[in-house]
């Protein structure tokens, strides 16, 4: 008697493909994506470890149990899984299996592309090499806490919601991942420790590309981020990166290492934020090798943030609690800040000039608000001017987004021979101003 070729995947361990359980490629009726659901359901009850799916488009009704088994497409750009609101549930532990060279989409419906229920802890899928595409959550946990959960080379785009959000994260490993045009990147709202970032990159996300809170008694400790690239990210409000405890929770051991923080949103300059309120605190917090940081609020009752080798960096102290940030000597010899209130006035109007700190040998101008002609609201601009000084002649000169604004609306920074001096750009209107920050380092 031969064997059907599902019969020798079962028998001999070897890859199963979904045609050979009934799977229809290409294909998006109703009837076609049931087909496809119970095709994959047959396949897991038979006991195939690895399930293929071809090159091409699989649509099926969502809502599927992943089974512990390997999914396994025929190329992150060649093979697409399709179906309206939820896709795919995890229920227990167990073999976790993983999914590989594929993407994952929602249709005309938004869901979660791969959602964890019931008293799951441990036993996850790996993803490698998978995009995540239309949906409201990528990856979506509130059911206990997601132990050993690991990702790899994968893309996030255009979640409406959050890209992955978990209540509970342990022992959570992302390498060479990009997160972009999402309302949120990753948020662990709960308990999270031994968790590391690596080589991945944040971009154009509407919110936070990462946010941790905690509201209970539980910690975020042991958070790593190194060589990631954010940038433009809280374009409603926010900034890069934002780590808070709202209760008795603390906040331990966070680093950042070899990132760079660039181009922040109109109005937005804060890339890093920082806040221990309630009866919780921060301790250990060490920025090494990163670029562009920014404005860092430390709001905390025992404070001990460090910035080695760490280019542009400014330790802020903001909020309702009366606490002392101490700024260590390795802070790049910073010197001190300016905050100066642009004047108002039209085309090519001088909004402030400062005549740097004695010792500057890096002056760093920052310049942001909205662009108000009177009447209404205009496009937001931001400015970044970064200033290399030898003596009281410029070096170098690095100048960021100056262009935002569109219509010639914006702020321009020249060096006048001892002095910066911010402008109106020539398409500025009547009554539109900026505020601009200046920094000091030695």
């Amino acid at each position: 008697m031969s064997l059907t070729k599902a019969t020798y995947s079962i028998i001999s361990g070897a890859p199963g493909n979904i045609l050979d359980f009934g799977g229809v490629m290409n294909v998006s009726t109703a009837s076609v994506r049931t087909a496809n659901k119970a095709a994959y359901i047959a396949a897991v009850a038979a006991g195939i470890k690895s399930l293929y799916i071809p090159q091409g488009t699989l649509w099926v009704d969502g809502d599927i149990e992943h089974g512990g088994i390997n999914v396994q497409g025929a190329g992150k750009s060649n093979t697409t899984i399709v179906c309206d609101g939820d896709l795919f549930k995890q229920s227990t532990g167990g073999g976790p299996g993983g999914f590989f060279d594929l993407s994952l989409k929602n249709d005309s419906v938004r869901g979660k592309l791969f959602k964890y229920v019931g008293s799951v802890d441990t036993g996850f899928p790996l993803f490698q090499r998978v995009i995540f595409n239309t949906s409201t959550y990528h990856i979506y946990a509130t059911a206990g806490a997601i132990v050993g959960l690991v990702i790899t080379d994968c893309q996030f785009t255009d979640a409406s919601i959050c890209s992955r959000y978990f209540e509970s994260l342990w022992v959570y490993d992302e390498s060479s991942c990009y997160t972009s045009f999402c309302t949120l990147g990753l948020w662990v709202n709960g308990t999270s420790t031994t968790c590391s970032i690596r080589g991945s990159v944040f971009e154009q996300n509407n919110y936070e590309g990462i946010k941790l809170t905690n509201t209970t008694t539980s910690e975020i400790h042991a958070f790593s981020v190194d060589d990631t690239h954010f940038e433009v990210n809280g374009k409603l409000g926010s900034g890069d990166v934002y780590i808070a405890t709202t209760g008795a929770g603390r906040i331990r051991t966070i680093e950042f290492d070899g990132c760079g923080f660039f181009s922040p949103s109109v109005g937005q300059p804060k890339r890093v934020v920082l806040l221990a309120g309630g009866t919780g605190n921060i301790a250990n917090v060490r920025f090494s090798s990163c670029s562009n940081v920014g404005a860092i609020p430390l709001v905390t009752d025992s404070s001990s943030a460090s910035f080695d080798n760490t280019y542009d960096a400014l330790a802020t102290v903001y909020g309702n609690v009366s606490t002392t940030v101490q700024v260590p000597s390795n802070f790049n010899g910073y010197l001190g800040s300016v905050f100066l209130q642009g004047v108002q006035g039209g085309s090519s109007t001088v909004q402030c000039v400062v005549t740097p700190l004695t010792g500057t040998r890096v002056a760093i101008a920052r310049t942001y608000g909205s662009s108000y002609n009177g009447t209404a609201d205009g496009n937001d601009s931001y400015l970044e001017a970064v200033y290399v000084l030898s003596g009281n002649r410029v070096r170098t000169l690095f100048d960021f987004n100056s262009t935002l604004g569109g219509g010639n609306q914006g702020f321009v920074a020249t060096w006048t021979g001892t002095q910066i001096q911010i402008s109106n750009k020539s398409g500025m209107g009547a009554n539109q101003s900026g505020d601009t920050e200046f920094t000091f380092y030695g």
